[in-house]
């Protein structure tokens, strides 16, 4: 029996994993998850399982391109999330076709900037056209404090002020409204998310989970804020919720017995 009424559409823009952990396969296991219906638009095939990344190979910006202008030529979407753009050339495709078609859509970035393992998935020469002509349409930045300090490194900001002001500084050299997730940072007992937005800072803060160290965390967050965001609920509705799923997904975590060990992973599920 097919869903009433339809699911609204998110679109995910990211890299791939094989492993199902993060990039547009956890995108679209988020989405669904929450009641939306996922499309996906690979800018790079990534070669990675939890705490690897062994190889690396950004798409072709013309196959880029072709992806989004079939998936807009055939479906309404009501929302997009963008993580891994890879490099300069895809990038700039990427802000062109929104520019055209997604001008009043709401958009969540996780700026990705290097995997959990470490490797590399942003070139720099990318930067400034990310500052220039995306990130400030976007609806919401979402970095870890990792990525936050490498942003203002890059804008020349004091990259080792404390949290609130990392997040006001981005948020006003950006010119959008930013998340900065406090997962990375050093309280032993507590998670708190800074959410800056039309002028006001909101503080989410939940205990600490002891869980293993789970890659994709930033892919699904994001997706989950972008769905409940197609669903008409406001921005600082659909980051609380979006962290409450993000939580159950780590608390129920599976783990499979693999030939190099044990593999943790996130579980997406509406429950």
């Amino acid at each position: 029996m097919s869903p009433d009424p339809t699911p609204p559409i998110v679109l995910a823009i990211g890299g791939s994993d094989g492993s199902g952990g993060a990039g547009v396969a956890a995108d679209a296991k988020t989405i669904s998850a929450l009641g939306g219906y996922a499309l996906t638009a690979q800018t790079a095939v990534v070669a990675q399982a939890p705490g690897e990344v062994r190889s690396v190979a950004p798409l072709s910006p013309e196959l880029v391109a072709v992806q989004l202008q079939v998936l807009s030529g055939h479906f309404p979407f009501q929302a997009i999330k963008l993580g891994m753009l890879a490099d300069k050339s895809i990038s700039e495709v990427v802000i062109g076709w929104l520019a055209e078609q997604c001008t009043s859509l709401p958009m969540v970035i996780d700026p990705v900037l290097r995997a959990t393992a470490g490797a590399v998935l942003l070139e720099e020469a990318a930067m400034p056209p990310l500052l220039e002509s995306l990130y400030p349409r976007c609806s919401l930045l979402t970095p870890n404090l990792i990525e936050a300090k490498a942003l203002a490194q890059y804008l020349h900001l004091d990259a080792e002020q404390d949290s609130r002001g990392l997040a006001e500084e981005l948020h006003a050299a950006i010119g959008c409204p930013i998340l900065l997730k406090g997962g990375h940072d050093d309280e032993p007992d507590t998670v708190t998310d800074i959410l800056v937005y039309e002028a006001e800072l909101t503080r989410f803060s939940a205990k600490r989970l002891r869980v293993p160290d789970l890659h994709g965390t930033g892919c699904a967050l994001a997706s989950a804020i972008a769905t409940f965001l197609s669903q008409g609920k406001t921005l600082p509705e659909s980051v609380d919720l979006a962290r409450d799923y993000l939580r159950g997904a780590m608390a129920n975590h599976l783990t499979f017995a693999g030939p190099r060990g044990a593999k943790e992973v996130l579980w997406h599920s509406a429950n």
